[in-house]
């Protein structure tokens, strides 16, 4: 069997997709970077695994939910989104 044959089936399809997903772990990378700069970094040493555990559940909470984006508006994401989602309902209604 040859190196060609031995590709998984579906990675022609993957293929297809390698932008998008360069584009979606170039995010992944700057969001974790972002997160060891604001939190692993600048608040340690940890004491213990949980500490850690907590404050990245603390920065997740206040990254989706109360960090305001000046694109957007100035509202958090999670805000964004709803309001994304109940302007859908609406045109759904109206139709």
């Amino acid at each position: 069997m040859t190196g060609q044959q031995a590709v998984h089936p579906q990675a022609a399809r993957l293929q297809r997709f390698d932008p998008l997903l360069d584009r979606v772990q170039g995010l992944a990378e700057t969001i974790s970077g972002l997160f060891k700069a604001e939190v692993i970094h600048r608040r340690g040493p940890w004491r213990n695994f949980e500490a850690v555990e907590y404050a990245t559940l603390e920065w997740v909470d206040w990254f989706n939910n109360r960090r305001l984006l000046e694109p957007i508006g100035n509202i958090p994401p999670a805000e964004a989104e709803a309001n994304f989602y109940a302007a859908l309902e609406t045109e759904d209604m109206a139709a």
